[in-house]
């Protein structure tokens, strides 16, 4: 195994490779520590989903249908926000154990990268609350201005605003991978996504569209099976439909279930692409692995000092 490192400059390539290459040397480990809880929250999700599909089909007949959309739609929002912090949590504590070990993530067990779950889990909660309180308040300033009259004014900024929000992207590894105050973390992150915003966006752009194909053809069977399900169904009021049996509503949960697991488990592309471009940035603007050597060899001249103390 060529063990990845960290701390280096990376051409766009490289970035997009390197990935990929951690993923795949390590794909059976991530899938079975995310499938722990990605898995059964996803027929938790996929429970939420056909309650608001069938809201939404029954809408059109029934305005009040709408206020039953909350509960569901809530509850899909919930279980959505546990699957992104424990896939976050998780793939950054792997990520900072494989930078930590020699022989990377061999051999590891679950209590090898526990410690760092909790703290990693609570600094993307604090800081996804963070951006989100950024966000409100561009998005009072700019309804402000509309009610203002001044609605181009109010796009202008608004969207002014939402591009200035891209190098925040870094704002999570930042605050994960550096044991620093958080709005500390908010701003380092703008200044090295600020000055790598080229790489961000091409890399963003590409990973999209690759995690976009491979959603689509997850979705396509359970998108097929609602299909059928409307127009034969709910259309052409055929409640006595082979397509409004039990068989097929049980196939069109557990198409519903791979949809959503798959959904979930790509999140691990996006965690850790953003963890390389931060370790692009943090080396090209501050010389991170320099640093990181050098607090290395001061641990080590510690623990030498200790070990002569000891034998004195």
């Amino acid at each position: 195994m060529n063990k990845i490192v960290f701390y280096q400059e990376r051409t766009f390539g490289d970035k997009f490779n390197v990935t990929f290459e951690f993923i795949k040397q390590n794909w059976k480990l991530m899938l079975r520590y995310f499938a722990y809880v990605v898995l059964p929250l996803s027929f938790v999700a996929e429970f939420f989903m056909e309650a608001m599909m069938k809201n939404v089909m029954t809408l059109a007949t029934d305005p009040e249908e709408l206020m039953n959309l909350i509960p569901s739609y809530g509850g899909f929002f919930l279980v959505s926000i546990a699957v992104y912090l424990w896939m976050g949590a998780v793939s950054f504590s792997l990520l900072q154990v494989y930078n930590a070990r020699p022989d990377g993530l061999q051999n590891i067990v679950f209590a090898d990268f526990k410690p760092l779950l909790g703290r990693n889990a609570w600094r993307l909660v604090k800081s996804g609350l963070a951006l989100s309180l950024v966000l409100l308040v561009v998005m009072i300033l700019a309804g402000c201005l509309f009610a203002l009259q001044m609605p181009v004014i109010a796009a202008v900024v608004y969207l002014i605003c939402m591009a200035l929000m891209i190098p925040f992207v870094l704002f999570a590894p930042v605050y994960v991978f550096e044991d620093i105050p958080l709005w500390q973390a908010f701003a380092r992150s703008f200044r090295l996504g600020w000055h790598t915003l080229g790489g961000i966006l091409a890399l963003g752009i590409v990973l999209m569209i690759l995690t976009a194909i491979i959603s689509f053809v997850c979705t396509l069977p359970w998108e097929i099976c609602y299909l059928l399900k409307t127009f034969f169904v709910v259309n052409q009021g055929n409640a006595d439909s082979a397509f409004n049996s039990v068989p097929f509503m049980l196939l069109q949960y557990l198409l519903g279930v791979l949809m959503m697991l798959a959904r979930f488990l790509l999140l691990a592309i996006f965690y850790v692409s953003i963890s390389y471009l931060y370790s692009h940035a943090a080396e090209k603007l501050d010389q991170m692995s320099v640093a990181e050597g050098v607090d290395h060899f001061e641990e080590m001249a510690d623990k030498n000092q200790d070990a002569d103390d000891y034998q004195l």
